[in-house]
């Protein structure tokens, strides 16, 4: 789906190591995930945000929390995001431990059915 990948696209700009010093940590105590993308920009419509708010609440939490650490360590930690269809809602997080020379990266990787829109 296109705006899937839009809103990877606008979330990876904003939490890759050149930038993600500069997220603001408040924005990330957000309810829901719908809530947290769209006060920092990456859904930027009604549909993305009805999309995010379909999601489990239990998997919304866990993007939420990963976002949370790898903002607020020092130095902060780099998240890519990656959609792709599936069966089911899934969330899988990857963490490269950080080493001599190297801070680290997250990756997740969200798994759901194709959204229904018009």
């Amino acid at each position: 789906m296109p705006f899937l990948q839009a809103m990877a696209e606008r979330a990876n700009e904003q939490f890759n190591r050149e930038n993600i010093s500069k997220v603001d940590a408040s924005r990330l105590g957000a309810t829901s995930l719908a809530a947290l993308a769209s006060g920092l920009g990456i859904a930027r419509s009604k549909t993305e945000t009805d999309y995010l708010d379909a999601w489990p609440q239990a998997l919304q939490a866990v993007v939420r929390a990963v976002l949370q650490s790898a903002v607020e360590r020092r130095p902060p930690v780099p998240v890519t995001i990656a959609w792709v269809p599936g069966y089911d809602y899934e969330v899988d997080v990857w963490e490269s431990k950080s080493v001599k020379n190297s801070i680290g990266a997250i990756s997740v990787l969200m798994r759901s059915p194709y959204p229904d829109v018009p």
